[in-house]
């Protein structure tokens, strides 16, 4: 019997064995202090993420190719499981010195092809209009045109992509690597699994230590005007996902951060427990009648500021999502304002065990 269908977790043995090799590089982000690159070592050489735009982790990147016997000239094939810069940030880097076919979905695309002043001074003038709907203040958007301001300067664009589509097969000699669509984290955020040896590379949309975060992403046209109409709902579509995932059968999930995980489904249920305290202290927190984001926030996390606002500010904008689509808030938009408020639900006995049991 083949050991990978045997349903034991893959040791860094097995993996070696495979070609698999794991390229951890440095951030400049506290949250994430390292980023996984996973090279394989296949017919044509092939890296899934890159690491940041930052030289300590290009640096990192090229020692950890020649100990591995490799140079980045021979990189053929760079798969994106999303484009944040931690894990985008480099596809240039390794392109232009190995003319690397880059490949990412069509609905991350943008975040690494087109970063020109002009579309990123627009994107700030469109998300601080979205910032101040949600009760934001002016410090807090200062801040955020900041991080746009320095991601601008050190982000450069991929000059050529090739567009991922979910069930795409790459073949590559030892085995077959298919692409699985899982938005949530991002819109275009997807895994590469390996069916034959149970292995998926997981990117952000599972990771071992910390709850991936639904980040804000506000759609194309309507949400200076019309909260949530056309911004891409990010929680709602994550859980969904996560559920995709959980019925796949697998032996190991390579994340994008730290080491590999070993039983996918226990950490899914871990995650859904989580999102539904979450969920269930927010609708608590709203009892005292009409809140914005900002206020809920700040009730949910006193403590949190600049770039942990934002996230904190993301996870309450994800939650209220989904608490809208099973029917338990409503929004109020008046004045250039946004509220939500609590409609009469119960709370639900899960709910309040999980809970008791401390798992918030």
């Amino acid at each position: 019997m083949n050991r990978a269908m045997s349903g034991a977790p893959h040791t860094p043995a097995d993996l070696e064995r495979l070609g698999i090799r794991r390229i951890e590089t440095p951030t400049p982000f506290p949250q994430v202090p390292t980023a996984n690159a996973w090279l394989l070592e296949a017919d044509e050489l092939t890296v899934i993420d890159t690491g940041t735009t930052f030289r300590p982790a290009w640096e990192a990147f090229q020692a950890r190719m020649a100990e591995l016997g490799h140079r980045v000239e021979d990189i053929r094939r760079i798969l994106i499981t999303h484009g944040h810069p931690d894990h985008a940030g480099l596809a240039r880097a390794i392109q232009n010195r190995s003319g690397a076919r880059v490949y990412i979905h069509e609905g991350d695309v943008r975040k690494i092809t087109e970063i020109p002043v002009a579309t990123a001074r627009w994107a700030q003038e469109r998300y601080g209009a979205y910032y101040r709907i949600l009760g934001m203040p002016e410090a807090f958007i200062d801040f955020m045109h900041q991080i746009a301001d320095t991601a601008l300067r050190i982000q450069k664009p991929v000059d050529s992509v090739e567009i991922l589509h979910e069930g795409d097969r790459f073949d590559l000699g030892p085995f077959s690597l298919e692409v699985v669509a899982c938005p949530g984290h991002t819109p275009g955020c997807v895994c590469f699994h390996l069916p034959e040896h149970r292995i998926l590379f997981s990117g952000d949309h599972l990771l071992p230590k910390i709850s991936p975060n639904p980040v804000l992403e506000l759609g194309v046209e309507g949400a200076e005007e019309r909260p949530w109409e056309g911004k891409f709902r990010s929680l709602v579509h994550y859980l969904e996902s996560l559920a995709r995932t959980r019925a796949m059968e697998l032996d190991t999930v390579l994340p994008g951060h730290d080491d590999p995980i070993s039983d996918h489904r226990r950490l899914i249920d871990q995650l859904n427990r989580f999102h539904t305290i979450r969920s269930h202290k927010i609708l608590q927190a709203l009892l005292g009648g009409e809140a914005t984001v900002y206020e809920l926030t700040r009730q949910l996390f006193p403590d949190r500021e600049r770039m942990e606002l934002f996230l904190s500010v993301s996870e309450v904008v994800g939650h209220l999502e989904v608490l809208e689509e099973e029917g338990k808030i409503e929004r109020v938009f008046d004045d250039g304002l946004l509220t939500v408020r609590g409609l009469d639900q119960p709370a639900t006995n899960a709910a309040r065990s999980q809970e008791e049991e401390g798992l918030s």
